[in-house]
């Protein structure tokens, strides 16, 4: 009896030990894992706040260069044409009243840029015939967010979609900014160098000054700006090198569109050649013909 309860006693304790044991091993993970969970949780709400930033970022500069081109611009070269055709008789209230008008108007363009960023957009979305052909992959590469790849031929829908999604909201914030630039361009006293910056008639789309405004407004960051200004740069290379591709191309076409002219001609020239040589010989030789017929019935007329 004593030696059976013993033996329960042991194996109870052994239970008890490993129940311990294994208490003790879950105490010591449980820290570790709760850890790498919420910090796998942290860091995947700080990517989705990195894509959203970079996002309003890219949707700030989108609006920045369209103000520059669709706004700035114009209303700089009507501002000229204005003050060219108002001479010196007419009174200050006057060129006053055409530059309100004029600052009333530009404030309506900067209040309608995110309509002309969605009609671009719209512009580059049924652009297909600069597309690659469409594969699966393909196709799941362009629902992928991503960020730092050159949108060479308008194959990044995803990208135009958020810019398009976060338009409104961005140029609410923007938009008071923007039309302080706007009006301060219209007053040539308090023109200083950053606004003058934004009215040459550069060919270029000066996203670097419109990534610093946007850096300026806490929209942006440097980084951000660099990487946009990049892809500009690299879809602008690719554009030339297309379009240099495109115009070798009709040179070769048009080359051998000529050498198949001159190739088809020839083909026709051998058998006409030949026809001409046979023809004058078949002309010789009746020639021949007739006059030894000729010479033969002269004998037969003197016998």
């Amino acid at each position: 009896m004593v030696r059976a309860t013993w033996r329960a006693w042991r194996v109870l304790r052994g239970v008890l030990s490993s129940l311990g044991f294994l208490w003790l091993l879950v105490l010591l993970l449980a820290p570790h894992v709760c850890g790498v969970a919420l910090g796998h949780g942290d860091s995947s709400k700080f990517e989705a706040a990195a894509i959203e930033q970079e996002y309003r970022c890219r949707t700030c500069v989108a609006l920045a260069t369209l103000f520059r081109e669709d706004v700035m611009l114009p209303a700089v070269g009507g501002l000229h044409t204005l003050s060219s055709q108002t001479g010196r008789k007419d009174s200050d209230a006057v060129r006053a009243g055409a530059r309100q008008r004029l600052v009333v108007k530009m404030h309506d363009a900067v209040d309608g840029l995110c309509r002309r960023v969605h009609e671009i957009h719209r512009v580059e979305n049924n652009r297909l015939g600069l597309v690659t052909a469409e594969t699966d992959n393909a196709e799941e590469k362009g629902k992928q967010l991503r960020l730092h790849e050159d949108d060479l031929f308008g194959s990044r829908r995803a990208v135009r979609d958020a810019v398009d999604a976060l338009c409104d909201a961005v140029l609410e914030e923007v938009n008071e900014p923007l039309a302080q630039r706007a009006f301060a361009a219209l007053l040539p006293a308090s023109k200083n160098s950053d606004e003058e910056s934004w009215t040459e008639g550069k060919e270029t789309h000066q996203l670097g000054e419109a990534g610093a405004f946007c850096e300026h407004q806490r929209i942006c960051t440097p980084s951000a700006v660099q990487s946009i200004v990049q892809e500009e740069e690299m879809r602008r290379q690719a554009i030339e090198r297309l379009a240099k591709k495109q115009q070798t191309g009709e040179k070769q076409h048009h080359f051998l569109s000529f050498e198949s002219w001159r190739a088809f001609n020839m083909t026709l020239m051998v058998p006409v050649i030949l026809l001409v040589i046979l023809t004058a010989g078949f002309l010789l030789r009746r020639r021949r013909k007739g006059k030894t017929a000729a010479m033969c019935d002269g004998h037969t007329k003197s016998e």
